[in-house]
């Protein structure tokens, strides 16, 4: 019988591209799992901007009924 090995980390990682982004926008989580973020985004925030993003993923993920995309 086999069985599937999974790695002792988190691979969990959404893909995140600098775009232009409307006016008020500071990120933006798609359905295909990628993450954007502002281009004009102070770097001191990405971090919490994504964070962020990732809960939304997250929701995607849940809501469509799918462990990963």
């Amino acid at each position: 019988m086999a069985f599937k090995l999974k790695p002792p980390f988190d691979v969990d990682q959404s893909p995140v591209y600098e775009r232009d982004l409307e006016d008020g926008c500071l990120g933006k989580g798609n359905n295909n799992g990628t993450i954007l973020i502002s281009e004009d985004l102070d770097p001191k925030h990405h971090e919490s901007i994504i964070e962020h993003e990732e809960v939304h993923i997250d929701q995607i993920k849940h809501y469509n009924g799918k462990k990963e995309i």
